[in-house]
């Protein structure tokens, strides 16, 4: 492999210039000398999905990408392999009446028949085929919860699908595959209605769960498992249950994959660098294995549409931790194991209310006032900057248009105006857990969302400042998140 130039700004395209759609995705190294990138292929709204596939792409340096086609989707073909007494053996399902019924009220998308996440494929050396898992639903909702399984002689397909199930009884939603040292295979999926984690050891062909062997972070409510092994120890990377909205992911380590695992930790930014996990990929150099985080960068207001794909180096300070740090790109030489970041910072902030924290209300201009929109990653309104004040205090100005958060001298009242040396537009940073933040005046009180409003009209106001705030709550009219804005082209 020759050197692998990566930038983290900009949509990647193919050889044929069309943007590449492989979400929440997986590469494999084949013996044939080409990475293979899986992943899903879809169209999304929050009305309607369509064309929900698997895509899959290779590539011999990681920079160009040959589209290899759908590898799996409602025409694929089928054949039945035993599983579990309950495996569903259609990819399509239509659930009729009774199934419509129980849904009913629940939303309005409409039945396309299938929805798959999160793929992941394995080579099996003994069977050699080539065996992909991943999450099933029946294309409205997410009631299934099943693991399903494919299989294909080469890794570009065609493969072959052989039914959904629960393994070993329990739900699996958010999921990955991880193949130990000694070729054991394992499934690790998100159950029990996405509040634990369940390790699956699968059977010596790769195609069934043979036992459950392991619960993970039970009540914790994790999604996106992420798991890698580095001399020795297994790191299990995670996110929140939030959907498309950035969150704060964490790691635990073990050195028994069965055993106890540590508590968990912060990985990268308080947001991942506005990125979920998707997986964690190694190359070897003569100085040994270097590893990469993947992460998807989900638009919350377009998801599929303007979904983007984050390479992050990752750094091991010692044996059992993990440093993931911001860079627009980097420059990798694997005959020597040599690696060069190139990082520019923007300067910017988006000021996130946790008083909307399952649907993103972040600061923007709302005509002479301050409202609470949903993230667009494209949307200069959301911008602000943070510039010193005096003893410590912040002016908080508009990017956009130059404006500065206002508090008015009633005591009430807060909006944006032009710059002066006024101490109403000075702010105290009041850190609290969870790495929310009190937003207070000089004169003690606190920014606060009026919840009276409705969400489209959420204004920020004034109010004595509070003194209690439970980080599990997450709904504190007066906590905000600020969070650094990274390139996103």
């Amino acid at each position: 492999m020759a050197l692998w130039h990566w930038r983290n700004t900009g949509r990647l395209a193919d050889t044929d210039g069309k943007f590449l759609h492989s979400h929440g995705g997986h590469i494999l190294l084949a013996e044939d000398g080409y990475y293979y990138l899986y992943g899903e292929y879809g169209e999304f709204s929050m009305t309607r999905q369509v064309g929900r596939k698997v895509s899959c792409y290779r590539s011999r340096n990681l920079m160009h990408w040959e589209n290899c086609g759908v590898v799996l989707s409602v025409d694929t073909p089928r054949a039945a392999y035993h599983l579990t007494k309950h495996t569903n053996p259609t990819l399509q399902r239509n659930p009729g009446p009774a199934q419509e019924a129980r849904w009913a009220g629940w939303n309005d998308r409409v039945q396309v028949g299938a929805t798959i996440q999160r793929p992941k494929v394995l080579y099996n050396p003994k069977t050699k085929r080539y065996v992909m898992w991943m999450h099933w639903e029946d294309g409205k909702g997410f009631y299934y919860a099943h693991a399903a399984v494919a299989s294909a002689k080469r890794p570009e397909g065609p493969f072959t699908y052989h039914g959904s199930f629960r393994p070993a009884g329990e739900m699996a939603r958010d999921c990955t595959l991880f193949q130990d040292d000694d070729g054991t295979a394992y499934f690790i999926a998100a159950g029990r209605d996405n509040a634990d984690l369940y390790i699956h050891r699968l059977t010596e062909d790769y195609m069934a769960v043979d036992e459950c062997v392991k619960c993970l972070f039970p009540d914790q409510f994790r999604e996106a498992p992420t798991l890698f092994k580095r001399n020795g120890v297994y790191f299990m990377l995670s996110s929140e249950c939030m959907g498309a909205e950035p969150n704060q992911g964490m790691y635990s380590f073990s050195r028994e994959l069965t055993g106890r695992w540590s508590a968990q930790r912060p990985l990268g930014s308080p947001t991942t660098y506005d990125t979920q996990p998707a997986f964690v990929f190694s190359i070897d150099t003569p100085q040994g294995a270097q590893y990469f985080y993947v992460g998807d960068r989900w638009n919350p207001s377009e998801f599929y549409r303007d979904a983007r794909y984050m390479v992050l180096p990752l750094y091991f300070p010692d044996d059992t931790s993990i440093d993931m740090r911001w860079c627009d790109g980097f420059t990798f030489d694997p005959a020597n194991g040599t690696l060069q970041e190139e990082v520019r910072e923007t300067g910017l902030s988006r000021i996130k209310s946790r008083v909307v924290e399952s649907k993103g209300g972040y600061l923007y201009p709302a005509g002479d006032k301050v409202g609470c929109r949903k993230l667009d990653y494209r949307e200069e309104a959301l911008l602000w900057r943070l510039e010193p004040a005096n003893e410590g205090r912040y002016y908080i100005r508009h990017e956009k248009s130059g404006l500065r958060l206002t508090y008015g001298l009633d005591g009430k009242s807060c909006f944006l105006a032009a710059a002066d040396t006024g101490y109403n537009q000075q702010f105290n940073i009041e850190a609290l857990f969870d790495g929310a933040c009190r937003i207070l005046t000089q004169d003690g009180l606190a920014l606060t969302v009026d919840q009276e409003l409705p969400q489209a009209e959420m204004a920020l106001g004034l109010a004595p400042r509070r003194e209690i705030y439970d980080p599990a709550w997450g709904c504190d009219p007066q906590a905000f998140n600020i969070t650094t804005v990274y390139p996103n082209d």
